[in-house]
Parts: C-alpha cells; structure tokens; sequence
C-alpha cells in the first residue's frame, strides 16, 4: 500500500480532490461574504449543498492518507504540521479581529482580549459569555489536532475503526437529543470521526488502485454516478435540511438525521472522486493549492475580511442577474486562489513553518 500512495498517479488525484474541496470552502464563504445567501433562494440552495459533504471530504481524505508510525513521530507532525500553524494564523488574524470588534462593536480591549485568547485556545467558531472566536475556519486545524491524538492512541483495524465510529455517533445522538453543544471543538470531532475512519479503511481495501473501467462505457458510468448521487444529495438536502460539523441547533442548522447527514457527505465525497478522475493529470497550480490547504483555510479568511473592510461585496451589486453574479463570484473565488498560490510559493522558500512544513534539523520525517 505504501507504494500507491507515493504513486504519481494517487498524488495528483488526491491533490485535485483536495483542491475541489478548498475551491468550494472559498466559494462557500464567498457566497456569505457577498450576502448571496441571504438575498437569492438559488445561491443560499448552492450553499447549502455545498456544506453538505465540503468539510466531510476533507476529514476522509485526512484518514485515506494518515500514516501509523511511532508515537513520537506523529507527535511531531501534530506539533509541526498542525500546532504551530494553528497558533501562527490565529496570532496574526488576532489584531484585525480585536480591531473590528472595537471599532464597529464598541467593545473594550481589555475585555476582549482575554476572551478572545480563549477562543484561540478553545478553537471553537462560535462566540459566549465567556469567549470569543478569532479566525473562525481554524476550528479545522483544531479537529485535525484531535483526530491525530486520538488515532495515534489506538490500533488501527477495520474492527476498531467501526466500533469507534459506531461509539461517536452514539455519543453525537444523545448529545443532539440533550441539545448539548461541546466546547473545544470536541463535537466537530465526534463527528469528524467516522469520516476519518471511513477514509483510513478505504485506504486499507487499496481505494487508490478503484477504476471504472475505460473508454465510453466508463464515461457513460461515471456521469450516471454523479447524476444519482446530485439528486440523492438533493433529497437529502429537502429533508435534513443545512448539516454542519457541530450540534449547534437553529432554525438554520437541523440535521434531523445524523445518519442521513454522514450518507449526504459520504454521496458528496464520492461525486468528488469521480470527477477528480475526469482530470487526473499533474498540475503545478492544483498540486500547490491541494498540498496547501491548511494555510488557505487561514489566508481566504483573511482576504474576506478586507473584502469586507473596504466593502468590497458592494461590486456585486453591479451584476443584475443570477448567471453574471454566478460567473463572478465563481471567478472571485478563483482569484483568492491564486493570490494563495503565489504567497505559497514565497512561504515554501522563505517562511515553510507557516505552511506546516517546518523540519526540524536532524529529523527523517517531514510535517506537513
């Protein structure tokens, strides 16, 4: 198995998978960011959809690719590839959140900036009496941090992996019934989990090596796949209503079924791979914004944030229908990627710590 997954063929069709999911995370936020979701039914239905399996793909793909070392060494990659990183975005996001807070909320520093050193150390994208959240995406990088503490203290087998998987929803159902919402992003981790196992057992049935088949009848197949798993997604979506990775519970967020909400990311992750094999070929752009999607959850937000600031999603307004907005917010997206692209690009030569990928002097293994 170690063979396939350094396979130059397994590498550009996890990278493309990994860069539809980032491209639909931007979007996702973009659609917010320029109020879409509130003033057309068909992008807050876009939106909707995309938060349906978006955020489940990322956690399957994470348990297709985690690797069973030493404990030693995957404490190193926590620390390396995903601590450090989460503090450093946190830390630099912190100002323009503090700032935003006091100048158009009114609030005081030396009563926010306690709360909002909480929120950093919580992870949690929500907001209390008692914390505030400062880069809100980063509760990502949080879940990841927990989901390899959890999976380096355990034998990973098939038979381990479903019953922790059977364990968490059990836990997640009673949780949902008590209408109890977990701090220190605990909640987005149970259920993060059957999609991390899920993903480590696919990467033990040898998933890299899965094809259809070839020629027309593959096409033919693969278009059928993504057809049934789009309306199944979409009845899915009717009925469960908007599905996050927490409990939190509103008039928004429903999740009615916990099991319908794991099928409905399971359906989305799928049509993913699908189309990712469409272009299963090697591309310096895709291959740098997939092996970098920790930063570019950090960095977007970032970049909304001045799109904000300098009230820039007033542009939108200049698009008088539903097909021009589209091409421009779908365009819009893509430009934040490829700003992203290129301060990679500077940070792998200058600055890699930022991007996870700092390797201590002496060490074999690198974090990323």
């Amino acid at each position: 198995m170690s063979n396939n997954l350094i396979n130059n063929k397994n590498i550009v069709w996890v990278d493309i998978v990994k860069f539809i999911g980032i491209f639909l995370v931007v979007l996702g936020h973009s659609l917010q960011t320029f109020e879409l979701t509130d003033t057309s039914v068909v992008f807050e239905h876009l939106w909707k959809y995309i938060y349906l399996f978006h955020m489940p793909l990322f956690f399957i793909i994470a348990g297709y690719l985690y690797k069973s070392k030493s404990k030693s060494d995957n404490y190193k990659k926590i620390i390396c590839g995903l601590l450090i990183p989460y503090f450093i975005y946190q830390f630099l996001y912190l100002p323009f959140r503090i700032g935003k807070l006091i100048l158009l909320q009114n609030y005081n520093f030396l009563d926010i900036l306690p709360k909002c050193l909480l929120g950093i150390i919580s992870g949690d994208f929500v907001e209390s009496p008692m914390l505030l959240y400062v880069c809100g995406p980063c509760w990502f990088i949080m879940t990841m941090i927990q989901l390899r503490l959890l999976f380096n203290n355990i034998k990973l087998n098939t038979k381990n992996l479903i019953l922790i998987t059977l364990l968490s929803i059990l836990i997640l159902k009673c949780l949902f019934i008590l209408n109890i919402d977990l701090y220190f992003c605990l909640d987005n981790t149970l259920m993060a989990i059957p999609y991390f196992g899920l993903g480590h057992i696919l990467k033990t049935l040898n998933f890299s090596e899965f094809q259809i088949g070839g020629g027309m009848n593959s096409l033919i197949i693969s278009i059928s796949i993504i057809l049934a798993c789009c309306i199944l997604l979409e009845v899915i979506l009717n009925y469960n209503g908007l599905i996050q990775m927490n409990l939190c519970i509103n008039e928004k967020i429903q999740n009615k079924s916990l099991l319908l909400a794991y099928f409905g990311g399971i359906l989305g992750t799928l049509m993913t791979f699908i189309i990712a094999n469409f272009f299963n070929k090697e591309n310096d752009f895709i291959k740098v914004i997939g092996k970098n999607t920790l930063f570019i959850i950090f960095f977007h937000w970032l970049l909304l944030f001045f799109t904000r600031w300098f009230k820039l999603q007033l542009l939108i307004n200049y698009f008088t229908n539903i097909f021009s907005k589209c091409i421009f917010i779908l365009l819009f997206s893509l430009l934040i990627l490829t700003i992203s692209y290129f301060i990679i690009k500077f940070l792998e030569k200058h600055f890699p710590v930022i991007l996870g990928k700092y390797q201590p002097k002496g060490d074999s293994y690198k974090c990323i």
